[in-house]
Parts: structure tokens; C-alpha cells; sequence
């Protein structure tokens, strides 16, 4: 399993992101956790090993483009991926 985190600043208002993300085969789970007190917010992604990335991200400019004006500006300030050591679920 892989992470992938992006930060933010300050973070988009788009929760369509997460749906348009997690339509891409591979894609496991997509948060989007948000600071209040300066609006930054980190987008974090779970995927399987194979999963592309690079799908995902020309998923979201590819529906940003669409929605146009009523899209998002910017990008990440910082991106890392990171390959999950251990994990575990509630039931």
C-alpha cells in the first residue's frame, strides 16, 4: 500500500476532489483534513501498490478544467509519497 500526502496552503474548497479521486482503479481511500485556525489542509491518498498517481491527478485537472470558473487555483506547496509500513482498520 502507498500514501500519497499533499499540503496545501491555503486548501482548496473542493469536495468533489475526493469522488473524482477515488473513481481511479487502484485508489483505496482519499482524505482531505483541513486546519481551521489558517486554512491550510493536507490531502492524503491510500492506494494500492500499483495504483498511478499520475491518473488520479489528470482525473482532477480533467474535471477542474469542466467545472471552470467554479474549479480550484494552485496546487500543492509539497507532495511525498510514502509506502505504508502497517495499518489496521476498526470494525
Amino acid at each position: 500500500m502507498i500514501a500519497r500526502i499533499a499540503r496545501w496552503d491555503p486548501f482548496p474548497d473542493t469536495p468533489w476532489v475526493t469522488e473524482v479521486g477515488c473513481s481511479v482503479p487502484g485508489i483505496l481511500a482519499l482524505y482531505h483534513v483541513v486546519d481551521d485556525r489558517d486554512g491550510s489542509g493536507l490531502s492524503i491518498s491510500f492506494a494500492q501498490d500499483d495504483a498511478d498517481f499520475d491518473t488520479v491527478t489528470r482525473a482532477i485537472l480533467a474535471e477542474n478544467a469542466r467545472r471552470g470558473p467554479d474549479g480550484f487555483t494552485g496546487s500543492p506547496t509539497d507532495v511525498a509519497t510514502y509506502r505504508v509500513h502497517a495499518y489496521r482498520t476498526s470494525t
